[in-house]
């Protein structure tokens, strides 16, 4: 998920950090922004009764009508019961009016009693479900959906006009939760294993897209035409959307290194279709680079397929959205933002946070991958310059990156910094156990289990979700190192180390200066006369001997995420030429 908006008129920035894919230079100011205010969010602790069901598959079967701007008609949840439960709930935006509820099961249907207030929906069961029963309840409802205020960061619909006229729709509510749309339990902790249906009947001179496989379109005799969809894996309900407008597809063919074809489409809006084809190529180069650095493409049995948005970008299961902005935004002369888009399907969607207090799973590890892709295309230096201007443009040095208990995603994003300094852990991490070990722990994070069938990877078989233990527990395994001193000063702790020397005349002495309680022998690497060597810190002080005339330099390339800046000098490239496609874009 991007992190910022640019007001396209008087570009400006409000918002509360810098995130990866907009780093800002000295030139643009950002506003703070104060995410508890926010109406609407998601991840919230479950209830006794939302955490006595698994949700296993959903059913969508929705009408839209662009000309007054509302949906209607049912979603069916098929769910297991792990705990008695008399109340089935689910979570649903106030905006939608529930019409009827009923048990779905081989003799029919069975109307269900139910109240719907504070964004609940209780359903009250005939009787109580033991542990082992199968549910199926349809909720028929209807309503006119939030309006998006500030797509993708505040969420809801976005109802749009092409430069022609037509309509022009997308669905974005990563931070608010899918329940703005339809019903659902809208924790990152239950995905639906068994997928999604998605039905969605629309004007048809519109195309819808939407995630998952095409199964087929039906013309109705009313003018609309009914688009059905099935995502075969399991998916984090926030992705489920879908995109309607005069798009035309832009196709090329791409095999992936699984040895399956996997065609790449690009739906674009016909003014665009030109600025598409020419992308469509890199964009070929950045899934090439993505498979080969931590495996196959993760949905290989749906499709990959981006879609023009009316709004800038976000990471939606095999549907990925980029807005016009995203056509001509570049960096160090790539289009960074469909590169961090479609790194969420491997950070973000085959692997996915438990809870957003593992919210850098996703984040952290994606602005990451960002700065690999630098490196392989432009090299080291191209790298670092990547991963200091992230420091730089805004890691919070009074947020840790990560909470301890549970978060919903609105507390992850006021209170930690999964973003930048979830990024940076990663690069100081390599730096730690280095390369070898680092390319082995992101690839066992993908996939941790190298071999697989065709039938797995078409199923996703790896798809899962996954906490910070278990990934510290990957990293000490692959390294053969204990790393709890690590990840507790950066993952869990807001202070960053400062690297201190104290100059002795024929030697000079290295030190940390660390919070009160922590450990931290973390090696820095010395150049001494042009010569690199890396000095052990055991008792987190070393004392380096030098002459008249020596040079030394502590860190040069800034591997080690500490309180000291980068030098701007030194790693000043990136700036705000950033934005000069941003700014013409709308």
């Amino acid at each position: 998920m991007l992190f910022f908006k640019p007001q396209m008129k008087g570009f400006s920035l409000p918002a509360p950090a810098i995130f990866c894919a907009f780093l800002i230079s000295n030139a643009v100011a950002a506003q703070p922004r104060d995410w508890n205010t926010v109406e609407t969010d998601s991840g919230k602790p479950l209830s006794e009764e939302q955490a006595a069901y698994d949700a296993r598959h959903y059913d969508l079967d929705l009408s839209i009508d662009p000309e007054t701007q509302r949906i209607a008609g049912e979603v069916a949840v098929k769910a297991v019961v792990i705990a008695p439960l008399k109340t089935f709930v689910l979570d649903l935006d106030k905006r939608m009016q529930v019409s009827a509820v009923a048990l779905l099961s081989d003799d029919g249907r069975a109307p269900l009693k139910y109240k719907h207030k504070n964004g609940k929906l209780s359903i009250k069961l005939p009787g109580k479900a033991d542990a082992g029963t199968i549910l199926k309840i349809a909720v028929a409802y209807e309503g006119a959906p939030r309006i998006a205020p500030n797509p993708p960061w505040e969420g809801g619909f976005t109802w749009e006009k092409t430069a022609s006229g037509e309509d022009w729709i997308g669905v974005s509510c990563q931070l608010d939760g899918a329940d703005m749309w339809w019903p659902v339990k809208d924790h990152p902790s239950d995905e639906p294993e068994e997928g999604v249906s998605l039905h969605f009947t629309a004007p048809s001179k519109l195309a819808v897209v939407t995630n998952g496989r095409h199964e087929s379109s039906v013309d109705n005799a009313d003018g609309t035409t009914t688009h059905n969809w099935r995502v075969t894996t399991t998916i984090d309900t926030y992705n489920v959307t879908f995109n309607a407008g005069p798009f035309e597809p832009v196709k090329i063919d791409y095999t992936s290194v699984s040895g399956r074809p996997l065609p790449i489409t690009y739906w674009a809006l016909p003014e665009d279709v030109e600025a598409a084809r020419a992308q469509v190529p890199e964009l070929a180069g950045h899934l090439r680079f993505l498979e080969e650095t931590f495996g196959p493409y993760p949905f290989q049995g749906d499709k990959y397929a981006l879609v023009e948005a009316p709004y800038l970008a976000m990471e939606h299961q095999t549907n990925i959205t980029h807005g016009k902005g995203s056509l001509v935004a570049m960096r160090m002369g790539f289009h960074y933002i469909p590169l961090h888009e479609l790194t969420h399907e491997w950070w973000g969607n085959l692997v996915s946070n438990k809870d957003y207090s593992d919210f850098w799973l996703q984040e952290g590890f994606n602005g990451y991958t960002e700065a690999l892709y630098a490196e392989k295309t432009l090299g080291a230096a191209a790298y670092h310059e990547y991963m200091a201007r992230f420091v730089r443009a805004g890691v919070q040095e009074d947020k840790a990156v990560a909470a301890r208990g549970d978060a919903t995603v609105r507390q992850a994003l006021a209170d930690y910094d999964p973003y930048l300094k979830g990024a940076m852990l990663l690069h100081t991490l390599r730096y730690l156990v280095g390369d070898e070990a680092m390319f082995e722990i992101l690839r066992r994070q993908a996939y941790p289990e190298p071999d697989y069938s065709a039938d797995e990877l078409l199923s996703c078989s790896q798809c899962r979700l996954a906490t910070s233990a278990e990934f510290i527990a990957l990293a000490e395994r692959i390294s053969g190192r204990d790393l709890g001193w690590f990840f507790e000063l950066y993952l869990y702790r807001p202070e960053l180390p400062e690297l201190m020397t104290e100059d002795r005349g024929d030697s000079l002495s290295i030190s940390w200066r660390l919070p009160e309680g922590v450990e931290f022998p973390m090696p820095v690497e010395v150049v001494k006369n042009g010569e690199t060597m890396r000095i052990e810190m055991t008792d987190g002080e070393a004392i380096l001997s030098k002459g008249p005339g020596d040079t030394i330099e502590l860190d040069p390339t800034f591997w080690i995420l500490r309180k000291t800046k980068p030098d701007p000098d030194k790693f000043g490239r990136l700036g705000v030429e950033d934005y000069a496609g941003l700014k013409s874009a709308e």
